[in-house]
């Protein structure tokens, strides 16, 4: 572990690479490293009082190189056999940014029941908590805006029959006799037989 604590101390030291004429455009001062290529560039020369360029000197040790601070291994996850894969001791789990609500709590359960360190969530209970309250939440307020859309439907549909009652004449017993219709003049007769 020696490397480890070295790295540390390596890593406090390093300088912060900003680019070339990041002092100037403000759309570069955060931006990534870019390597100046102008042929009379004070940065690729290596002037002195110019700031430094990324080299090899840098970087970590070849054996903790990839580990974390701790000197533990960060791996990936996002389901539950890549987290029943992780050592609790050598390694630390890392949960998917994509991950939704319910399998992100499926992964942080079994890791609590595994005694699995998991880096980016601080405490698991705490987290585990927050979130069922969440949940039970969002299910009451869902229940509401159900009820309401019930309530809100049998309201129309009372008033479509309302309506519908309205726009019927009522019948009465002469509506009821089929009209008989008679020829008033012979002349309308013959027309009729024709």
């Amino acid at each position: 572990m020696a490397s480890l604590t070295l790295r540390n101390t390596m890593k406090a030291k390093k300088p912060k690479f900003p680019r070339q004429q990041a002092h100037m455009l403000k759309q570069l001062a955060s931006g990534s490293w870019n390597r100046p290529r102008g042929i009379h560039s004070k940065i690729r020369n290596a002037k002195r009082g110019k700031p430094a360029m990324p080299k090899i000197g840098y970087s970590s040790p070849n054996d903790v190189s990839g580990l974390d601070r701790h000197g533990k291994k960060e791996i990936f996850v996002a389901t539950l056999a890549a987290l029943q894969t992780v050592d609790k001791i050598t390694e630390v789990a890392v949960l998917s940014g994509t991950l939704g609500t319910r399998s992100r709590v499926r992964l942080l359960t079994k890791a609590r029941e595994l005694h699995i360190p998991v880096k980016n969530v601080k405490d698991i209970d705490q987290y585990l908590t927050h979130v069922q309250a969440d949940l039970a939440e969002r299910k009451k307020k869902h229940q509401t805006t159900q009820e309401k859309k019930k309530q809100h439907q049998q309201e129309l549909e009372k008033k479509a029959a309302e309506k519908k009652k309205e726009a019927t004449p009522p019948e009465t017993a002469q509506s009821k006799e089929p009209l008989k219709t008679e020829p008033a003049s012979p002349t309308d007769k013959g027309k009729a037989q024709q």
